[in-house]
């Protein structure tokens, strides 16, 4: 085999495993839609690209990147879908505590 052609086809092995790991990553993020459910997600990478489509695809209310869903009282909590309404912790929650009041003086 000539020095080019081995090269050549290097960058093709290079190219399909590529293209087979994006076919798993979206395959991945299919399954996970693939519910009525949607509190939380989690993805472990350090591939960017993985991450931004991650982000963009995942349909729920917190993801988290190469770590656990948690939460945090300085941040909105919640689910999408069968996982809940509205949300909690953060200035979102305190509002659903609140009573809004109209007052009109003439």
């Amino acid at each position: 085999m000539k020095q080019g052609n081995s090269a050549m086809l290097k960058a093709v092995a290079v190219s399909l495993r590529e293209n087979k790991q994006e076919l798993a990553d979206l395959m991945a993020l299919e399954l996970a839609n693939d519910t009525e459910y949607g509190l939380g997600a989690s993805i472990w990478t350090s591939s960017q690209v993985a991450i931004d489509r991650a982000i963009e695809t995942l349909e729920s209310g917190q993801i988290a990147v190469s770590g656990i869903v948690k939460s945090d009282p300085k941040l909105p909590s919640g689910g999408i879908g069968e996982s809940g309404y509205g949300r909690e912790l953060g200035p979102q929650d305190i509002r659903e505590f609140v009573n809004v009041q109209q007052i009109w003086i003439a």
